[in-house]
């Protein structure tokens, strides 16, 4: 936590994974939130990459959940819990358990968002999930590296 008044050396991080627009030789900022890995990177729908420089890990973390919630068009809630599942659609993984109580986090004010491919009839769970909690829960099916 760099709020304290303390600071980091610019020289010292490594700038490379920074856009252009971080680097300020006067300013400790972009570099301390590097550092200290609460930076939100948004790569936007062209591929182009902002940076949104944060000075602690909560207003970093805060930062990159509303980030997501607008990118999958679930309601911005900075309150709301945020469930999130990624891998392979098979009962082995306890993808149906997590479904099945989606309602369920849903009704008590979380949110869902899953990603995965695998077994046919998850995927369709996960589609419905989508489509019965709308701004809530979000079921991406399919996978890229």
């Amino acid at each position: 936590d760099f709020t304290d008044g303390g600071s980091i050396d610019h020289r010292s991080v490594d700038h490379s994974s920074v856009d252009s627009r971080a680097r300020v030789s006067d300013d400790n900022s972009a570099a301390a939130a590097v550092a200290a890995g609460s930076v939100c990177v948004d790569y936007g729908a062209h591929g182009t990459r902002g940076f949104d420089g944060v000075l602690d890990y909560k207003r970093g973390k805060a930062a990159c959940k509303a980030a997501l919630q607008r990118e999958l068009g679930l309601h911005e809630d900075p309150d709301a819990p945020l469930v999130g599942f990624i891998g392979r659609l098979d009962h082995q993984k306890g993808v149906d358990v997590l479904l099945q109580v989606v309602p369920h986090i849903v009704a008590n004010g979380g949110q869902v968002v899953m990603l995965g491919s695998g077994d046919p009839h998850l995927e369709g769970m996960m589609r419905q999930m989508e489509s019965d909690h709308r701004g809530r829960a979000v079921g991406w099916v399919g996978f890229s590296v």
